[in-house]
């Protein structure tokens, strides 16, 4: 914990401080794992150093063997994080952190013909990540970002089963990450 809070105070001490004068630097990315899952994110350049990131995506689960149960559903994701960039804004190394909120309604559907097996899960989340990325500039327009870290959350829902509604609170730790390819403009900054 001590080496991440020194990374993230040697590369915010290393953004000059910004005038007015200069234009701000904006990037705009996407993802796309499989065909049905979608991901959009906007980098605000604070400083050349730092940015805020918003993110947006939609999930769909996967399915499993044909013989053995199906899914069906979405999950929605929406977040905002603070990014910090070794080189400058979207190049080099990085740190983000932030705070998620997820909607997930799915079913699972077991090819027993009986609908009694079949399950649907509601639930709203709200949670934190840290990441740690891999940020490629190319020709000062078009990026390649890759992070990886860990999320933690709160879960609160529903899981029906045929009849039966089980409540649901949890606090999952899991595996996090996203790929983002897009490009990047200048905007002038307002006086």
């Amino acid at each position: 914990m001590r080496a991440i809070l020194l990374v993230i105070a040697l590369m915010s001490t290393t953004a000059h401080a910004e005038t007015a004068s200069q234009p701000m630097k904006i990037g705009v990315g996407a993802s796309f794992f499989r065909p049905w899952n979608l991901g959009a994110s906007v980098f605000v350049g604070l400083t050349d150093h730092q940015a805020l990131h918003v993110r947006a995506a939609r999930y769909l689960p996967i399915r499993g063997p044909a013989a053995e149960y199906d899914l069906d559903g979405r999950i929605y994701e929406v977040g905002v994080s603070w990014a910090a960039f070794s080189n400058h804004l979207l190049d080099g190394m990085s740190i983000e952190l932030g705070a998620f909120a997820r909607n997930s309604n799915f079913g699972l559907d077991l090819d027993t013909g009986d609908t009694d097996d079949n399950t649907r899960r509601r639930t709203e989340s709200f949670g934190a990540h840290a990441l740690v990325g891999f940020n490629f500039m190319i020709e000062d327009r078009v990026f390649l970002v890759f992070a990886i870290g860990a999320s933690k959350w709160i879960e609160k829902g529903t899981d029906d089963r045929g009849e039966m509604t089980t409540p649901i609170l949890d606090t999952p730790l899991q595996f996090d990450g996203y790929f983002r390819i897009g490009f990047t403009f200048d905007v002038q900054r307002c006086r």
